[in-house]
């Protein structure tokens, strides 16, 4: 019997959306935040009630209008997002638009899948892939070195080679690159997020009255909006971090957003509100 893949379904306006569960895995806020002192967590932990095991969770978003298909990151190298579509009745073919928040592996691992696909990627980024390939592929490593076995930073250092050396230029033909703040797809704006990754960006889609803010890798959990400068272990330049998630958090309160993040716990959904020390996540029971 084949595995159920979960995928959580929702209605954003015009838009039918689906959240697929690319991976899921146990972990701990002792290893997101690897750098803070436990006695600071722990207090952290207290002040926002969330539990120190957490899901490392991978999100992917797929956006349907009509017969058209619209794919948010091509997920995780043997991820669960192609059985996912699957269960959707989805398949890689029938994608239309793939729209890349940033090259990460976990944003990348299906691309060269999605063959028939038009893919939307930030200005910004693919110049920084073209112009400064060196430090693309550099600063993962750097994030890791001494802290991670030599072979795995190997390897960062050799997916992220391959992307900038064979993927990219094997997308040209079907590659549309964007601006910031221009609108694509009609509904679709790139936002410009980088600190997690310099060619990193948020999104904001829109549908009518509705709007959705997909805060991609900007943050995992509530504690992160109350004390933006906890240094989450994958993130390359935390201090830019710590101003863009407040900027992302009173974009998505003034939208009245639904908000989406790659790896809050799945669905991956929730609402913003103001707090007195920064900003709360309200998990969503039930979008419509």
């Amino acid at each position: 019997m084949e595995n159920t893949i979960n995928v959580h379904s929702f209605e954003l306006g015009d838009y039918k959306c689906s959240v697929i569960q690319d991976f899921d895995q146990p972990w701990t806020v002792w290893e997101l935040f690897s750098n803070v002192p436990k006695d600071e967590l722990e207090a952290k932990l207290r002040e926002t009630g969330e539990d120190p095991g957490i899901r490392r969770c991978g999100n992917v978003l797929l956006l349907q209008l009509g017969t058209n298909n619209i794919l948010v990151d091509a997920g995780l190298p043997d991820g669960n997002l192609l059985q996912g579509l699957e269960q959707l009745g989805i398949t890689p073919r029938d994608i239309d638009s793939l729209v890349l928040t940033h090259a990460d592996m976990d944003h990348v691992g299906y691309l060269d899948i999605f063959d028939k696909a038009t893919v939307y990627f930030p200005e910004k980024a693919y110049t920084m892939w073209t112009t400064n390939e060196d430090m693309m592929i550099d600063e993962l490593a750097r994030l890791f070195q001494g802290k991670a076995p030599i072979e795995q930073v190997k390897g960062m250092e050799a997916q992220r080679r391959k992307f900038a050396q064979e993927v990219l230029p094997s997308i040209s033909a079907r590659l549309s690159r964007v601006k910031e703040g221009e609108a694509f797809l009609n509904d679709f704006t790139f936002i410009e997020s980088g600190g997690h990754r310099s060619d990193h960006h948020a999104l904001e889609v829109r549908s009518g009255d509705h709007t959705l803010l997909h805060v991609v890798d900007t943050f995992r959990l509530s504690l992160q909006l109350t004390k933006p400068h906890l240094a989450c272990r994958f993130d390359t330049y935390q201090g830019l971090v710590k101003a863009i998630i407040p900027l992302l958090a009173k974009r998505a309160i003034e939208k009245h957003a639904i908000v989406l993040g790659t790896h809050i716990t799945f669905p991956g959904l929730c609402q913003l509100e103001e707090a007195e020390n920064g900003f709360v996540m309200k998990p969503l029971a039930e979008v419509n």
